[in-house]
């Protein structure tokens, strides 16, 4: 009979199923399973995959064996319930728990399971290459990866690494580092070794079993050579041949291969350094290209195939010094032409050149006023004339190097500038303007009308260049300054004048202040609130430019008090029964006022608690009130929030009012304020 997922074959009194393929009858090891005493023995026997279980009735009371899921029935293979003697195997091809019973005797505990086991496999390991490394060098950190089919990564154990030339590298020399599937090596060679040696890598899971790989070290003597040592020669000439010499403990000098790198091929192209001699001693020849100079360092190279060394030396090519052009200038009497910067350069003494100056109109310009300053490629220059003096002068720089020099030279030109009068400072409100501010220029070299006037500002966005307005002509003139509407702030007016060669300035600043701003918090306007009482009136102030400095006030017309520390309240005191009004003006550091409008508020006398007389309607006793008096009634559901629901005028002391949500309503508070 044929059941999805197994074939059972008989065979005699002996059945084999197979599980999730076709199998013998009996495959592998066999392990017997008893059935005596109502039980299976042993009851949860372990196998492994490939391996079979044959169940044996010893006793004269009929039993089967029932895998849960239906995978085998000897019931059903059989035809019948093993007797004494019979058997029935089955070869387990797949791992897993299988559990089973014998459903004659299940209530006796007659059951068991079959534990089956996959087969161990070895780890893995995956391969590094070959290396190659110089004597006294170490290799990379080498990765590489290990892994286990039915263990994690985690469990895996390295064997402590081999090598099979110790001289060369010992054991202590390999380092291994990783954690989990992700492992390296690190190979580093005894000291003063070379040679080949073969390193070996072994990975055991929890199961002994492992797995290698293995990559060889090669250990190399790099060839030598002897030093270079720098040279130094004129533009348009050779230096050499320069002897050296090279050598390899593994390799014939002759067969020792040379090579040549310039770090300037500009100045020496590589082609341009030639090789010459044989054996261990050798020669090199470097030639600049024509009209080059500078510097660039020669680098030669001796390599074995396997190894490299290498002679460094610099070649310096000659050239006079160099100095940058300073253009004509022009500056004020009295004043230095400061700090002019110029440049200075040689190929091979940037840093120490000379610079020396001097001057062609001693009496405007002595030599010694002449001062160089900074280092190296990037000097300054500073000129000062005598005093009061005017006139020009031709000012010579040479720049030497010891060998040879360069000059440079420019004029100076000291002029007498035009003279702005000064303007005060300047503060106006926002949205205001200047007015016209008056000024006068004056030039004692240059006809008055001759000089033309401008005005800047520093602060575009409050003052446009186009809001300073000039009016000038022949010395006098004045300036209108109109900041942007809406806009406050500093900026720094500069009315400048120019005579053609020089300017002369005048500065001032225009400060456009924003007033502070104010409002009362409390009362508020129309408040009616129960007396006689103390009232704090509360204000919040603003100022966008500057700080409030004091907020005065005014209680029914009347100055009532100045406050000059935030917050900007003030109590007014023995408040009874009344109309009144308050108001508040603040100024800021600036002297800029702005005031609330006036706020009205009245003060009245708190009446008794109302009796409930039913249906939303309530009394008050006024105790004696007088006929006519108007009483404001409100009402809270929480004594903080009041809202007005009557006013009415009493025509004797009992006052009825409705309020028409105090039904049902959890908690209703009312007050009454007799008005003035």
């Amino acid at each position: 009979m044929k059941m999805p997922g197994f074939e059972c074959k008989l065979i005699g009194a002996v059945l084999a199923a197979a599980l999730m393929f076709v199998v013998n009858p009996v495959n592998g090891a066999n392990t017997q399973v008893v059935m005596s005493n109502f039980a299976f023995t042993p009851k949860t026997p372990t196998i492994n995959v490939g391996d079979s279980i044959t169940w044996v009735n010893n006793t004269s009371t009929a039993h089967n064996t029932i895998a849960n899921g239906g995978l085998w029935n000897s019931t059903t293979t059989l035809g019948h319930d093993m007797q004494q003697g019979e058997t029935f195997s089955v070869t387990f091809n797949s791992s897993g728990s299988f559990a089973y019973v014998c459903s004659i005797h299940t209530s006796f505990g007659m059951t068991g399971t079959i534990n089956v086991s996959a087969p161990n496999t070895a780890p893995t390991i995956s391969g590094i290459a070959n290396q190659k490394v110089n004597k006294n060098t170490s290799t990379a950190s080498l990765s590489f990866t290990i892994g286990d089919a039915e263990s994690p990564a985690t469990s895996l154990t390295m064997n402590t690494p081999t090598s099979t030339n110790t001289t060369v590298v010992p054991v202590s020399g390999i380092f291994l580092a990783g954690s989990g599937a992700n492992r390296s090596v690190t190979v580093t060679p005894a000291s003063g070794q070379v040679g080949v040696t073969l390193i070996t890598l072994t990975v055991k899971d929890p199961s002994n079993a492992s797995a290698s790989t293995s990559f060889t070290v090669t250990v190399n003597d790099p060839p030598s050579i002897t030093a270079i040592s720098n040279q130094t020669i004129l533009k348009n000439s050779a230096a050499g041949p320069l002897s050296f010499t090279i050598g390899d403990l593994e390799t014939a000098a002759g067969s020792l291969n040379l090579t040549a790198a310039s770090t300037n091929t500009t100045l020496v192209p590589v082609n341009n350094v030639v090789f010459g001699g044989s054996a261990s001693n050798r020669t090199v020849t470097v030639t600049p290209a024509a009209g080059q100079f500078g510097t660039t360092r020669i680098t030669v190279s001796v390599n074995d195939g396997t190894g490299t060394n290498s002679s460094v030396f610099l070649v310096t090519v000659d050239d006079p010094p160099t100095i940058s052009t300073i253009t004509n200038r022009t500056i004020a009497k009295n004043t230095a032409a400061s700090n002019i910067p110029f440049t200075v350069g040689d190929s091979e003494t940037p840093n120490s050149l000379s610079v020396t100056g001097s001057s062609s109109n001693t009496g405007l310009v002595p030599n010694e006023n002449i001062q160089v300053g900074g280092a190296g490629t990037s000097r300054t220059l500073t000129v000062t004339p005598a005093a009061d003096q005017l006139g020009t002068s031709t000012i010579q720089l040479i720049v030497s190097d010891g060998v040879g020099s360069a000059t440079n030279s420019f004029v100076l030109t000291v002029d007498d500038p035009p003279v702005v009068s000064a303007i005060g400072n300047q503060v106006i409100l926002k949205n205001g303007a200047t007015g016209a501010l008056p000024f006068t220029v004056s030039d004692s070299d240059t006809a008055i009308g001759s000089v033309t006037v401008s005005a800047i500002s520093t602060n575009t966005t409050l003052v446009p260049n186009n809001n300073a307005v000039l009016s000038y002509a022949n010395g006098s003139g004045t300036v209108t300054v109109t900041p942007v509407n809406n806009q406050f702030g500093t900026t720094l007016i500069t009315i400048t004048a120019n005579d053609g060669a020089i300017t002369g300035a005048s500065s001032f600043v225009v400060m456009v202040n924003d007033p502070p701003g104010i409002t009362i918090t409390n009362p508020m306007s129309n408040a009616v609130v129960g007396g006689p009482t103390n009232l704090v009136v509360k204000t919040s102030v603003t100022d966008n430019d500057g700080t409030v400095t004091n907020v005065d006030f005014f209680f029914g017309g009347a100055p009532a008090g100045s406050v000059t520390n935030s917050p900007f309240n003030l109590t007014l005191t023995n408040l009874t029964s009344g109309i009144y009004t308050v108001q508040a003006v603040a100024t800021d550091n600036l002297g800029a006022t702005n005031g609330t409008g006036v706020i009205t508020f009245t003060v009245g006398s708190s009446l008794v608690t109302p009796q409930v007389l039913g249906d939303g309607q309530f009394q008050f006793s006024l105790g004696g009130s007088t006929v006519g008096v108007t009483n404001l009634i409100q009402v809270s559901s929480d004594l903080t929030n009041w809202v007005t629901i009557s006013t009415n005028i009493s025509s004797g002391e009992t006052v009825l009012f409705t309020d028409p949500n105090s039904v049902g309503a959890s908690n209703r508070y009312y007050r009454v304020f007799q008005l003035p």
